[in-house]
């Protein structure tokens, strides 16, 4: 079946008024680290997916991993949250979609920084309203699903998925294997 990619869009009824021609608003969902590939999102854009669902956790401090220095705390915690904001922003604007993401901002088993993150953002890659506190908190903002067409009719349509044949293709059994 064209365009059956493994990541399924779902439509949402009676979300807006339906026209023949529009019909109802495409949503699609990845979780967690799927936010940084680019194959997930891709999947959901070609089917014309009008906003992506995110709910993630994103490790801010991981001393097990950076140092135990404790001074590197908010300097790691940006730089999670910097990255994360850069894969929505990139994928929204490269599928010409809207993307909400939840994070939550805690403590992952009292011990874990998380570095927290919510974001919508536009088919334009601008964020439109992100979290402001280091508090539970809900984001809003209106979305009008006509915007997604602006970059579908300039950007995102003129691509020849038909020359990816390398990327569709990749073979990995001789691999170089980077714990050796």
């Amino acid at each position: 079946m064209p365009r059956d990619l493994g990541f399924d869009l779902f439509r949402v009824p009676d979300l807006t008024k339906s026209t023949i021609d529009q019909g109802e608003p495409m949503f699609g969902m990845v979780i967690c680290d799927d936010r940084r590939w680019a194959e997930a999102w891709r999947c959901l854009g070609l089917q014309e997916v009008e906003v992506v669902l995110l709910g993630f956790n994103g490790p801010g401090y991981t001393p097990h991993i950076w140092s135990t220095d404790l001074n590197l705390l908010r300097q790691a915690s940006a730089d999670a949250t910097f990255r994360h904001k850069l894969a929505m922003q990139a994928h929204s604007y490269t599928n010409s979609c809207f993307s909400v993401s939840a994070a939550q901002f805690s403590l992952y088993n009292g011990k874990y920084d998380l570095a927290g993150g919510s974001t919508i953002v536009g088919p334009d890659g601008k964020i439109i309203v992100e979290s402001q506190t280091e508090e539970d908190e809900v984001i809003i903002a209106d979305c009008d699903l006509d915007w997604c067409e602006s970059g579908e009719n300039t950007n995102i349509w003129f691509r020849q998925t038909s020359t990816n044949g390398t990327l569709w293709h990749l073979d990995f059994t001789n691999r170089r294997n980077r714990a050796t």
